[in-house]
């Protein structure tokens, strides 16, 4: 398969009914394989991220998708501005949780991560994930926190 395709037909199969938005695609030089995140739905009853792996090399081919709630504290918020990073066994997905009827600038509330076993994803198996809150910088909470892969080695790979 090749050519270009929306974000809905990639991801029709999870049967999710809002709009998909904020797309990112990372490739895994070690496995070889690629990583997407995207997001569904503005409202917190509605909100989703869709977190996918590839099961070849070739992004055009099979993936493996899964579905991260968007409203994971249950305390009425929404998940908006992904951002993806990997290490050796996991990857990072961090997104901000919005106040409803609100912008993204003025509804902050905090930046959370989903942590998760790539290789999991890779294989098709259950995703189990592990999910930090709660992160703050004299007491005030950080926003659009930007995961990176480490490279000096000092704390780890």
């Amino acid at each position: 398969m090749s050519g270009t395709f929306s974000l809905h037909t990639l991801t029709l199969s999870l049967g999710l009914q809002n709009e998909e938005f904020d797309p990112k695609v990372m490739y895994d030089p070690q496995a070889d394989r690629f990583i997407f995140v995207c997001l569904n739905g503005f409202e917190p009853a509605t909100s989703n991220a869709i977190i996918g792996f590839s099961q070849t090399n070739s992004a055009f081919g099979a993936w493996n998708f899964y579905v991260l709630p968007g409203n994971p504290l249950n305390n009425n918020k929404w998940t908006d501005f992904p951002m993806l990073s990997i290490s050796e066994q996991e990857v990072y997905l961090t997104v901000n949780l919005i106040y409803p009827d609100s912008t993204w600038q003025a509804g902050f509330s905090e930046t959370i991560i989903w942590q998760m076993n790539k290789n999991d994803g890779y294989n098709g198996n259950t995703l189990n994930s592990l999910l930090h809150t709660n992160i703050d910088f004299n007491g005030q909470p950080l926003r659009n926190l930007c995961p990176v892969k480490g490279g000096s080695g000092v704390y780890g790979p």
